[in-house]
């Protein structure tokens, strides 16, 4: 199966407008993409839902990357089928992410690649917050066990993913 993301990616500019949104995601679909993936900080609530209707409409599932909570729920509401991350989520997100039967993505080796690789920083949010190494010990690890630990008990379903787009990687270049 192929899969593809949707703009912004490093080397990818950035789409706006509804005539350009469809046009990324029938790209990325006519290179055989079976799932749309979009990164949530960019993108306001209707582009996000922009991408999410075109991916529907072509008959494809979207995966739109959140973070935080606010970004998971406006995922939730563009129309995403699974969420990817998900380093800090609510118990109240969490059950409407059940409830919509909505996969949670949490790419948990992003924070050991991001470690192995000697990256210096990881950008986030939206609001562009830089998270150094000790704050990914410190803050995001174990927000992301608290999240997967009440997910996995609400009954989430949960999908291994790899993001291995996110620095460089070795099983980068192979993919």
């Amino acid at each position: 199966t192929g899969s593809a993301v949707a703009l912004p990616y490093p080397n990818k500019p950035s789409v706006s407008g509804v005539a350009a949104i469809q046009s990324a995601v029938r790209n990325d679909i006519a290179y055989g993409a079976d799932w749309i993936m979009v990164f949530n900080y960019n993108y306001s609530l209707e582009e996000l839902k922009m991408f999410a209707d075109e991916a529907h409409r072509q008959g494809n599932k979207i995966a739109i990357g959140a973070a935080t909570d606010d970004q998971a729920r406006r995922a939730l509401a563009a129309g995403a089928d699974s969420i990817e991350y998900g380093f800090d989520l609510s118990p109240k997100t969490i059950r409407q992410i059940k409830s919509r039967c909505v996969y949670l993505v949490p790419t948990i080796g992003n924070l050991s690649i991001i470690r192995d690789s000697q990256a210096k920083t990881l950008r986030l949010s939206r609001e562009k917050e830089v998270f150094t190494l000790s704050m990914i010990d410190q803050i995001l690890s174990p927000q992301l066990e608290l999240s997967l630990k009440n997910a996995y008990k609400a009954g989430v379903r949960i999908a291994l993913g790899s993001g291995t787009m996110v620095v460089p990687h070795p099983l980068a270049e192979r993919l």
